[in-house]
């Protein structure tokens, strides 16, 4: 900021005006005449767009940001839904899909900034999302099976804590 205002700011000084005047050119030599008429382009010119090396990168991610915005809003309600109607399979399973998802999309960040393949090289990077891949589809298939062939997750926290509350009496 305090460079924009030096920059801003200098161009209004009489004093450095004052020390650069601009130069008038009387009389042009004549072997500089058919290097201007020759030389059509300018030596910096623009680089052509075959030119440029174009990494592959996906689209915006801003429709991204704002899924994983709604997936954890969603969760701040379903959760306390859960515990207050125990045994639904459709809300259990949801819940169950929701807290994966937002689990693999916190720990995908954290493998693309901390597992970089400028450091660790190309093998190390893609062994780890794979890796978290299977982790997640692990952990979505145990949990959904739990719902379905066992109490399911509500229940099973329910039965938690009233169990510490028959301990208690």
């Amino acid at each position: 900021m305090a460079l924009a205002m030096i920059l801003r700011n200098t161009s209004r000084s009489l004093v450095i005006s004052k020390m650069y005047k601009p130069a008038v050119i009387i009389q042009t030599k004549r072997w500089l005449n058919p290097l201007w008429k020759e030389n059509k382009k300018p030596l910096l010119s623009k680089p052509k767009i075959d030119q440029i090396l174009k990494k592959d990168m996906s689209e915006d991610h801003s429709k991204m940001w704002f899924i994983e915005k709604v997936v954890s809003i969603s969760l701040i309600g379903l959760i306390p839904y859960m515990f207050l109607n125990p045994g639904v399979k459709l809300v259990d399973d949801g819940v169950c899909l929701l807290i994966v998802t937002h689990m693999f999309w916190g720990l995908e960040a954290c493998v693309a900034d901390y597992v970089r393949p400028v450091i660790l090289g190309k093998f190390i990077p893609k062994l780890t999302m794979l890796c978290l891949y299977l982790l997640c589809f692990v952990v979505a298939g145990g949990l959904i099976n739990y719902n379905h062939n066992y109490r399911g997750i509500s229940c099973t926290f329910c039965k938690l804590w009233d169990f510490e509350a028959e301990v208690d009496e």
